[in-house]
């Protein structure tokens, strides 16, 4: 009895076709991931549009140019900006959108957007939604974010230098405690 081997996904073969050609030192495009797949019909060279779109926000695969690609090998996971990043640059995005692609809470997405805004790197559009004004290599950083986390770490030392000061009056105090109860 053949043991069953189980049938890849469209997405895994198109995975594998890509590593392969990371290995081989050479990009790719959809006819050429076609040929390979022995793909025929329409219809199913627009899924290897969509599969390569999805392994592109996965972070897997980068674009060249219109129609190239190249497979990246990821050491980690892409963070939630990243993934609401790359979401933002394919089109017009609102906070619901952002929530369900990068799994994020309102007021986490709502900040994001916001900060874009403060940068001049989105406008609001009457639907609500947010478009990018302009196409950026990198997402900006986040400088709101940056400057509350600066200010947390700064409170947090000057808590910690009060409760050193705090922690030696008490041992003061107990000492001096100590010298009234032996006299």
């Amino acid at each position: 009895m053949s043991e069953e081997r189980p049938v890849k996904t469209l997405a895994g073969r198109v995975r594998d076709f890509a590593v392969q050609c990371h290995e081989e030192g050479r990009d790719f495009g959809v006819d050429d991931i076609a040929e390979a797949l022995m793909v025929q019909t329409y219809k199913e060279k627009r899924r290897l549009g969509c599969t390569l779109r999805d392994l592109m926000g996965a972070g897997e695969v980068v674009r060249l140019e219109r129609g190239r690609y190249r497979y990246v090998l990821r050491d980690r996971k892409p963070t939630k900006e990243e993934i609401m990043w790359w979401h933002l640059q394919q089109g017009p995005v609102d906070i619901e959108y952002l929530i369900r692609m990068a799994d994020v809470t309102a007021d986490y997405a709502q900040e994001w957007l916001n900060n874009l805004l403060h940068l001049g790197v989105v406008r609001r559009l009457e639907s609500g939604k947010h478009q990018l004004l302009q196409r950026l290599d990198e997402m900006p950083k986040n400088e709101v974010k940056t400057d509350r986390l600066r200010r947390i770490r700064r409170i947090k030392k000057e808590a910690r230098a009060q409760l050193d000061k705090l922690g030696d009056a008490v041992q003061r105090v107990t000492e001096l405690i100590d010298q009234i109860d032996e006299d």
